[in-house]
């Protein structure tokens, strides 16, 4: 893959900024199903806490 600083859709627009907001916005996503998932007594506030952490952890190998 190309550095960020060349690559371009030729929109004026950094390709490396739009996936960073994708994994930004992606990430958001799953900690809001987390607090539903713990204000529905799905999973516990620590499962809470773990998946939230994974979730920031591991953002560049799943995202």
């Amino acid at each position: 893959m190309l550095p960020c600083e060349n690559r371009s859709e030729g929109n004026g627009k950094n390709v490396c900024d739009e996936e960073r907001s994708a994994v930004f916005s992606k990430r958001k996503i799953l900690e809001y199903l987390a607090d539903i998932l713990e204000d529905e007594n799905l999973i516990s506030p620590l499962e809470k806490i773990a998946l939230k952490e994974k979730i920031n952890k591991y953002e560049g190998t799943f995202l």
